[in-house]
C-alpha cells in the first residue's frame, strides 16, 4: 500500500471530526440563554398572569406592569444594568463578578456604597445563590433534563428550560413562574425566590438578558 493511499483515510477522518466539531459549536451557539434583540420578555405567575415585562427601550429596558403601566427603567452598560423606580429614581443595580453577578441596592445618598443583596455563581452546570451574609438561599444542580434547587426552610423547586421560555415547578409539579422570550435560569430562580420584590426580579431578568445567563 503506498503512502498515498494511507495518508487519505487519515486526512478524511481529520476532516470529519472537524466538521463535527464546527457543527456542535454551531448548534450550541444557536442555542443562547439570552433573549433576541428587540424582544420583550414577560414573566408570568403559575397561572399565567403577567407579573411584569420588560420592554426595549433606548437606553436599556423598559419594566411594565400587566396592561402596560410603567413599573420602572432598566440602564444597560457594559459590565452591569441599572434600575431606577417609576419616578426615576435609582433604586438596584446588577454587576458582574467573576462568573456570575451580584444584586446591589443603590446606595441612600449619591457618593455612598453600594448595598449588597444577594450573588448568584455558576458552579458546573448548576449555581449557587447567596445572600449579603454568604448564606446559601438557593443550589441548582442538573439532574435528569432539569435543574433541581433547593432553597430554605426545605423549599425545593425544579427549573425546565424551553427553547424560547423557562419555567419554575415546585416539587409536585405546579408551575410557579413562566419566564417568555428568555431561557435563562438565573431569571427563573430568581423571580421564583419570595426574597426579591419586583424591581430586584426585573434587575435580574435584564442583566440576564444581557448576558445569557
Amino acid at each position: 500500500m503506498s503512502k498515498e493511499s494511507l495518508r487519505a483515510p487519515l486526512s478524511l477522518g481529520l476532516l470529519y471530526g472537524i466538521l463535527l466539531s464546527t457543527s456542535a459549536g454551531l448548534l450550541f451557539a444557536a442555542s443562547p440563554s439570552g433573549a433576541a434583540p428587540g424582544a420583550k420578555v414577560k414573566v408570568k405567575n403559575g397561572a399565567g398572569a403577567t407579573l411584569f415585562a420588560l420592554a426595549p427601550s433606548d437606553k436599556g429596558f423598559q419594566v411594565e406592569a400587566d396592561g402596560g403601566k410603567k413599573l420602572g427603567s432598566v440602564k444597560v452598560e457594559a459590565d452591569r444594568v441599572k434600575v431606577a423606580n417609576a419616578a426615576g429614581q435609582p433604586a438596584f443595580k446588577v454587576k458582574q463578578k467573576g462568573s456570575g453577578f451580584k444584586l446591589y441596592r443603590e446606595p441612600a445618598q449619591a457618593g455612598g456604597s453600594d448595598i449588597e443583596i444577594a450573588e448568584y455563581s455558576q458552579e458546573g452546570a448548576g449555581f449557587r445563590v447567596k445572600d449579603a451574609g454568604e448564606r446559601e438561599l438557593y443550589r441548582g444542580k442538573p439532574e435528569g433534563g432539569v435543574l433541581k434547587v433547593t432553597g430554605p426552610n426545605g423549599q425545593s423547586f425544579r427549573i425546565k428550560r424551553k427553547a424560547d421560555a423557562v419555567e419554575v415547578e415546585d416539587a409536585g409539579g405546579k408551575r410557579l413562574v413562566r419566564v417568555e422570550g428568555l431561557s435563562a435560569p438565573a431569571a427563573a430562580v430568581f423571580c421564583a425566590a419570595p426574597q426579591f420584590d419586583t424591581l430586584q426580579k426585573a434587575a435580574v431578568t435584564a442583566y440576564s438578558m444581557r448576558a445569557g445567563r
